[in-house]
């Protein structure tokens, strides 16, 4: 557990957050979609490449000396780095982490031109300025509606439906946005999300 806690520490230096969980003999550091390290504590950490061996349906794996967490986070913070920019999951995770924090650290706001509605596309969301604003900024009750609408179509419950419940005229917004995708998902959605069918 300490081998973990001290991968932790020095990953919060490159801005990643991460969850410890312990087993029987190891500990997992759980990073991001497909980047879990392991870690017996005694010898080394451990995660998967991304890659599968040669010949092989078997995940290639590499390691690091458990005595030298510094290097390690620096390998394991290259490997995030990739995947937050190429994994499919990446923009859903961090839209319900993002969603998760700001749901609860502050109070909803029915603003526009939050953090997440005011980035333009391609924008550097890893300077220092952008996540200074999204840690101290709410996300607009705007940007929460349409993130919880976007969950339940993947089959995910809503985080914050109190949210929809105090702004039902965003909830119209968000609903004619996302008209070509909703009706035809046949999904039910939670009942602050439902309006009436147009007559």
């Amino acid at each position: 557990m300490v081998a973990a806690a001290r991968l932790r520490e020095e990953l919060e230096r490159y801005g990643i957050g991460a969850d410890i969980h312990e087993g029987d003999g190891v500990a997992l550091v759980s990073v991001w979609v497909d980047l879990v390290v392991w870690t017996d504590g005694a010898y080394s950490y451990l995660w998967w490449t991304g890659e599968k061996l040669p010949r092989s349906s078997l995940r290639k794996y590499t390691y690091s000396p458990v005595d030298d967490p510094v290097s390690a986070a620096r390998r394991v913070a290259v490997r995030y780095a990739e995947l937050r920019h190429g994994h499919p999951r990446s923009l859903e995770v961090s839209e319900t982490l993002s969603a998760v924090a700001e749901g609860f650290a502050i109070p909803c706001t029915a603003r526009r031109g939050c953090w997440y509605c005011e980035r333009p596309s391609g924008a550097d969301t890893a300077s220092e300025e952008y996540r200074s604003r999204v840690v101290t900024e709410p996300l607009c009750a705007w940007c929460r509606i349409l993130s919880d609408l976007r969950r339940q179509l993947v089959r995910l419950e809503p985080l914050l439906p109190e949210v929809a419940e105090e702004h039902p005229d965003l909830v119209v917004e968000a609903w004619e946005l996302l008209a070509p995708v909703v009706p035809p998902s046949g999904v039910v959605l939670h009942r602050a999300f439902q309006v009436p069918a147009p007559a």
